[in-house]
């Protein structure tokens, strides 16, 4: 890694927020399949789904993630892009927050977030970019994290490529003028985080405890908790 640590790059569900992210989706798409009366909520969360299978599959389209999913539900749903988004907005308004109930801030992951801070390095909130802004910054204040930390935040509304990709994490490091090479990427997801990360020149390290491990082990450079990964960081600058 030439000149040292410079940034990172943090994973947000299953890495910062301490969270089964299949127990999560399993709560969370049933209330929002709900959002869009007269409308069969199967077929909605079908679609919900599908389009934003369509969105990560179309990294080369250059139009925000948003508009995708936007176009992609709408094919499939008798609704106007309107109606549904001022829906779904509404619902991550007033309801979404609620889901969170089940989960509590890590003070370790506290601990590693401010370690970077004091450690001058910049940080981006890297994670998947198939939610909208309103429902990133719930999850955050799920985790107890202070969005300010941030230099940026990955989200559909700002992104146009999802993971597994590696240009969603090339496109950060060009956005916050960093070198691959100077990236450390966190997250607890192999294919997702570990091996997009690794293609683009980053390295890695792998939170244990939440761990999806359905990809290359090769990808992994460094793996634990937020305690090794503070000796990590600290060993990188």
């Amino acid at each position: 890694m030439s000149d040292g640590l410079k940034a990172v790059f943090w994973d947000l569900d299953g890495t910062l927020l301490r969270m089964d992210i299949h127990e999560f989706l399993g709560r969370y798409l049933p209330e929002i399949s709900r959002a869009l009366p007269g409308q069969d909520p199967a077929s909605v969360g079908k679609a919900i789904m599908d389009a934003t299978l369509d969105v990560v599959m179309s990294p080369n389209d250059p139009r925000a993630n948003m508009d995708k999913f936007k176009e992609a539900f709408i094919r499939r749903v008798p609704v106007t892009g309107d109606e549904a988004f001022s829906r779904f907005n509404a619902f991550y308004d007033r309801e979404f927050y609620s889901l969170g109930t089940p989960y509590a801030p890590d003070p370790d992951a506290i601990m590693a977030l401010s370690f970077a801070r004091d450690k001058g390095l910049v940080q981006a909130l890297t994670t998947n970019p198939i939610f909208p802004m309103r429902a990133l910054l719930h999850r955050m204040a799920w985790a107890g994290i202070d969005a300010s930390l941030f230099a940026h935040i990955t989200s559909y509304e700002n992104s146009n490529a999802c993971k597994p990709h590696a240009k969603c994490f090339l496109d950060v490091a060009a956005l916050l003028e960093v070198e691959p090479g100077n990236v450390l990427v966190v997250g607890n997801d192999i294919r997702e985080d570990m091996e997009p990360a690794h293609r683009a020149g980053m390295r890695t390290f792998l939170v244990e405890g939440y761990v999806i491990d359905n990809g290359s082990p090769s990808a992994v450079d460094a793996r634990g908790g937020f305690t090794t990964l503070v000796k990590v960081m600290e060993s990188l600058l």
